[in-house]
């Protein structure tokens, strides 16, 4: 065994390929069938490398993942899988769950016939009269809108429920892989096990911390993340980082503030920490010409990044371009302004302070939902930026989507919506509602003319207009589009795909439906549910980052061009 950056490596590469298959063949179960399987109650010594597999060790089905939003119904589930267990003697068989959704169960059995874990494929209509009786049970058990269980159950039901055997024949290669996976990982010794455990496990968490640290976070979520417990956890990152794991998600929140210029605020100005856990940038004290001139008084060779002086880039515009011209006014700006940053890092953690303190008085929780009364929000305080801070540093608005909200809050506009990467803000009665995005949420905003830029999803769209002798090049990659801006009806608006839309793709003349030209592309299901049309009235004009309109392509009759970039964030 032999250790690299935190990561344990097999010197026979039997279990990683292993988990890398595993992983590989869930993806085109879901691809290429449209099968939501997942593995559930593992008995397998996985230890660590149970965090590589966490995203299959939920269903994926949407309506599933709505019911289980609620605590107790996450609860519920785990508590029934010993019952699905016994029922695995037999071998496998379906039916429908507790919550009304039709499934398939397949036991993955040891070389003496234990059971070691089950696979679920769910998403069927097994029996209509019975999944609506407990549909009906489940609601007014758990507190559900009938309704709404209805709505996101008919968009997430498949009513051509396979023959069982057929459906086996898919589902055995990945039994097939957990038994081996079973067996390579009980012949590992106990302290090559333990081992990976604690790499694996600190990794996972350091990467889970790394993309979800403007969340509402806590030690607890990283732990159930990573399948261990909290003690464990803590121990671990105190002993390699330094620090415990709410200290790391204090100077990760810090640390990653974004690019002034896109408009993050002052975490924008703090600069880079010179320390961060065991990660030290020993150079932070010294200047460029600083390090260049010790470089060559003590002969070390070096070679400097070509882009470095390249000024497409905003960063080296500012460097060689505007930075000189400064300190022709003042020769002492470079340090002027690290001793600013400086106190600006200060600053951000005083804010960072006083708004933990200011979320105790303003912000409430109930049944999933923030409340932000914005009435409790001291008169000392300036309210915009009170409320930038609240939904910014734990929720991870962007600084002109909360502009947007403030300016709905004055003009008292009920009901507006705006939405983070995860999570969707909504204006009620002079209150801030927050939540985690619904699964069935068509996350529709409206894009006025002159917006610069908008939020959908994982990604953001960027809105520039042109005229059409700025257009060097009409072949752009799918990420861009270029749009006949004197066709375009504003509003425009964003939202997911549904059933029954339809576009003209460009270089067609028929109409074609959404859908089908995503089963032609062989888009993945996950792909295809984090799909967004860009619409002028009720026509789509892009189908965003894959295919614009035909009706809207840039012709020698245009004059005015609207581009828009697409940027997963």
């Amino acid at each position: 065994m032999q250790r690299i950056y935190g990561f344990v490596q097999e010197e026979d590469g039997v279990v990683s390929r292993l988990l890398t298959e595993i992983s590989a063949y869930f993806e085109y179960l879901a691809r290429q069938h449209g099968d939501y399987v997942a593995f559930h109650n593992v008995k397998i010594p996985m230890e660590g490398y149970m965090a590589q597999l966490a995203p299959y060790n939920i269903n994926r089905n949407p309506y599933c993942l709505y019911v289980k939003s609620k605590p107790e119904v996450w609860n519920t589930c785990i508590a029934r899988q010993g019952k699905v267990v016994n029922c695995c003697a037999s071998g496998p068989f379906c039916g429908t769950c507790y919550a009304g959704m039709g499934e398939f169960v397949f036991p993955v059995l040891s070389a003496d016939g234990a059971v070691l874990c089950f696979l679920s494929v769910s998403g069927y209509c097994m029996d209509e009269q019975m999944s609506m009786q407990k549909m009906r049970h489940f609601a007014r058990k758990y507190d559900l809108q009938l309704e709404k269980l209805k709505e996101v159950y008919q968009e997430s039901v498949r009513t051509d429920a396979p023959q069982i055997e057929e459906l086996r024949v898919r589902i055995a290669p990945l039994c097939n892989m957990f038994a081996l996976l079973h067996r390579e990982l009980s012949q590992l010794p106990p302290k090559a096990l333990e081992s990976q455990r604690q790499s694996s496990l600190l990794s996972h968490a350091i990467v889970y911390l790394q993309k979800n640290y403007a969340q509402p976070l806590r030690a607890e979520d990283v732990a159930a993340y990573c399948h261990c417990s909290v003690s464990t956890l803590s121990h671990l990152f105190k002993k390699e980082t330094e620090k415990s794991i709410p200290e790391y998600l204090r100077n990760l929140r810090v640390q990653n503030a974004k690019q002034l210029l896109r408009g993050t605020g002052l975490r924008g100005l703090t600069g880079i920490s010179t320390r961060m856990g065991r990660v030290v940038r020993p150079l932070m004290f010294a200047s460029r010409r600083e390090i260049l001139e010790y470089a060559v008084a003590q002969k070390i060779p070096f070679r400097e990044d070509s882009s470095n002086r390249s000024t497409k880039y905003l960063r080296n515009k500012i460097r060689l371009g505007l930075i000189p011209r400064i300190r022709e006014i003042n020769p002492k700006f470079t340090d002027l302004m690290r001793r600013n940053i400086e106190r600006l890092t200060d600053t951000q953690l005083f804010i960072d302070a006083a708004v933990a303190h200011m979320r105790e008085d303003v912000v409430t929780q109930a049944d999933g939902i923030a409340t932000i009364h914005v009435e409790r929000i001291e008169a000392a305080y300036p309210r915009n930026f009170a409320v930038y801070e609240l939904l910014s540093s734990q929720y991870g608005f962007k600084g002109d989507v909360c502009d947007a909200l403030c300016r709905a809050l004055s003009e008292a506009a009920t009901g507006r919506r705006f939405y983070a990467r995860e999570y969707v803000a909504t204006v009620d009665r002079g209150r801030i509602l927050v939540e985690r995005i619904a699964p069935g949420d068509a996350c529709e905003v409206t894009v006025e003319q002159g917006t610069q830029r908008s939020y959908c999803g994982n990604m953001v769209l960027y809105f520039e207009a042109c005229d059409i002798d700025d257009i060097r090049a009409y072949d752009v990659p799918e990420q861009v589009a270029l749009l006949d801006a004197d066709l375009l009806r504003y509003p425009l608006r964003l939202r997911r795909w549904r059933e029954g839309d339809t576009f003209i793709p460009f270089g067609m003349e028929g109409r074609k439906k959404v859908s089908d030209y995503l089963i032609d592309r062989k888009v993945s299901l996950p792909e295809k549910q984090r799909q967004f049309v860009l619409l002028s009235g009720d026509e789509i004009v892009w189908l965003v980052g894959r295919r614009i309109d035909d009706r809207y392509r840039l012709t020698d009759r245009t004059e005015n061009v609207l581009r828009i970039t697409k940027e997963i964030i």
